[in-house]
């Protein structure tokens, strides 16, 4: 169940970062699709980068403690893409926030599928990830749904601002809801009369 929470905030967070991005480069800053293609690489070693790092936190802190401050990086670039929006160039106003997004989408990606996997018996993994795959779609599905009534059909950089404000907003969400989610309960003693 921890899991399919996680992964839906996810997709709505930075899991649905890639769509916005591509509008954001080819349609409010004029790059071709092959500079749009060059934009994403920073975002996309970031992501790298997360997962390796993720994989070696969830050893000495936790999948909770890695994906609740994977959550946080995520809302801190994702609130630098929706405030620095067309203050300046590719450099100062998108890289800073890509690469904290991209950094935080990695550790997210690790962690989460350690927590809905983790308790999860071996002949019940494979339903276990389809659980999580399925909650990932249907988040990216309401998502981008939601995000394209945002945008419209001519989106300036104040429907962008929106855009990134609402998956921040979500990415905000799984950094306080996966404490509370991630709890696991107390064995319940059992008392043996005899």
């Amino acid at each position: 169940g921890a899991g399919v929470v996680a992964t839906y905030l996810y997709m709505a967070s930075v899991g649905s970062e890639f769509y916005l991005v591509t509008l954001l480069l080819q349609k409010l800053e004029g790059f071709t699709p092959l500079q749009a293609g060059l934009g994403f690489l920073p975002l996309a070693v970031m992501v790298t980068f997360g997962n390796m790092a993720a994989g070696r936190a969830v050893e000495r802190v936790g999948a909770g403690t890695t994906m609740t401050v994977g959550f946080l990086l995520s809302l801190v670039g994702l609130a630098l893409l929706a405030a620095m929006l067309g203050s300046g160039t590719y450099t100062t106003h998108l890289l800073p926030g890509l690469l904290l997004s991209g950094f935080g989408h990695g550790v997210i990606y690790t962690s989460m599928f350690v927590i809905g996997t983790r308790d999860v018996p071996d002949r019940y993994q494979g339903t276990a990830g389809a659980l999580m795959t399925t909650s990932q779609y249907l988040s990216a599905a309401v998502t981008v749904a939601l995000l394209t009534i945002i945008l419209g059909t001519d989106p300036t950089g104040v429907e962008f601002r929106w855009a990134f404000g609402l998956t921040a907003a979500f990415a905000a969400a799984g950094m306080l809801i996966s404490p509370l989610i991630l709890r696991r309960p107390e064995k319940r003693k059992v008392e043996v009369r005899v």
